[in-house]
């Protein structure tokens, strides 16, 4: 379960709305603490499932920063949906929710004999490319695929590192760069766990894990999941034959950053 509020717009105005958020939400007693992962395309604000998240604070605020936008994505654990709203000028102008728990539809994950992460894939078509989120079991990335190049945004971050075989520094453009969090924020959810997460986060499956003796990754499958794979032949494949071709490029090239 997650909430994220998302701020881009115009980059100068950013350090103002940040401020401007700081002191409104210290004004507000009920605002539990919250964690800021800010970066040159935008603000970006996570808070834990269990808090109310303000995003009437953020909201009102748009009404003096008109050049820019808010889009704030959640989960309603109640009602199954994973939703998403997106506020500019301090107004509505974008609502949408999908169901939580079946993640991407273009999956691929393979596990090693012995089960842990070999390597996975969720990716999409997207405005002529293909836009994803890979894994294995030490690191992670987004990534784009287009007729000429193949990208990777090393660590899930907010800058494409690698271009084919040689290294880049490009930001992915903000629109893009939510919708790969959002894809790998549906497959995680579905699939996965991390070792870096806060331990309130993980108690369930760490436990899990001890019991059956299995060593704790990076990046682990869901104890279900896993047992689930184990019985199926160690791999899972919702792949369509385009999105297959896609995933042999994405995986040769991966192997070779190893």
């Amino acid at each position: 379960m997650r909430a994220v509020i998302r701020v881009t717009g115009t980059a100068g105005r950013f350090e103002d709305f940040r401020e401007r958020i700081r002191w409104t939400l210290v004004r507000e007693m009920d605002v539990e603490p919250y964690t800021e992962h800010h970066g040159k395309s935008g603000l970006e604000y996570r808070f834990a499932a269990s808090q109310r998240l303000p995003f009437p604070a953020f909201a009102a605020a748009t009404a003096e920063f008109e050049e820019l936008s808010v889009e704030a994505e959640w989960d309603d654990a109640a009602q199954g949906l994973r939703c998403r709203a997106t506020i500019v000028a301090g107004k509505l102008t974008a609502q949408e929710s999908v169901p939580i728990g079946t993640g991407p539809a273009n999956l691929w994950i393979e596990l090693q004999a012995e089960g842990t992460l070999a390597f996975a894939l969720a990716i999409e078509e997207q405005n002529g490319a293909w836009i994803g989120y890979c894994v294995d079991a030490q690191r992670h990335a987004y990534l784009r695929v287009e007729s000429d190049a193949l990208l990777f945004a090393a660590d899930a971050g907010a800058n494409w590192t690698r271009r084919n075989a040689a290294a880049v520094a490009q930001a992915i453009d903000s629109a893009e760069l939510a919708a790969l969090e959002a894809l790998a924020f549906a497959f995680a959810e579905a699939w996965l766990w991390y070792d870096a997460a806060p331990l309130a986060e993980t108690a369930l499956e760490r436990s899990r894990y001890d019991a059956h003796g299995w060593p704790v990754a990076g990046a682990n499958l869901l104890a279900s999941r896993r047992q689930e794979l184990m019985a199926a032949g160690a791999s899972h494949d919702t792949l369509t034959p385009a999105a297959r071709m896609v995933r042999d490029r994405v995986h040769a090239a991966w192997l070779e950053q190893q």
